[in-house]
């Protein structure tokens, strides 16, 4: 479990201290992707507008190919704390206008587009 180390719990407990840090982590190719999701991860207790910034980032780095459609996944949609910020803020404007700018992207999977229509219409806070 990630809550037994104590530099996870400092980061998820902290992590406006370590946003950037992260967004250059996770770019890096020195990394595995399971080192990297366990940085996304970490940045769970974002509060809604450091995520958003957060998650343009990750939207970024997809863009530029330094971080696969996975990672982008796990920034956007997947769930790690029951609490997804874009999931439980999918009426947000900033939400709605990240998630549709993504799913406009000719290179994102057909499964990645079921997942941000279902953030979009509220099905993946059910």
């Amino acid at each position: 479990s990630l809550f037994v180390s104590p530099d996870f719990i400092d980061i998820y407990e902290n992590p406006v201290n370590y946003e950037d840090d992260a967004v250059k982590f996770i770019s890096s190719n020195r990394y595995s992707n399971l080192e990297k999701s366990i940085a996304i991860f970490s940045m769970s207790k974002l509060d809604f507008d450091e995520y958003i910034i957060f998650a343009k980032c990750g939207y970024d780095l997809y863009c530029r190919k330094s971080i696969d459609e996975d990672l982008l996944y796990k920034i956007i949609g997947y769930s790690f704390n029951r609490k997804q910020k874009l999931i439980m803020n999918y009426k947000n404007k900033n939400t709605i206008i990240l998630l549709t700018e993504i799913k406009k992207n000719k290179t994102i999977s057909d499964d990645i587009q079921k997942a941000i229509e279902s953030i979009l219409n509220g099905d993946s806070k059910k």
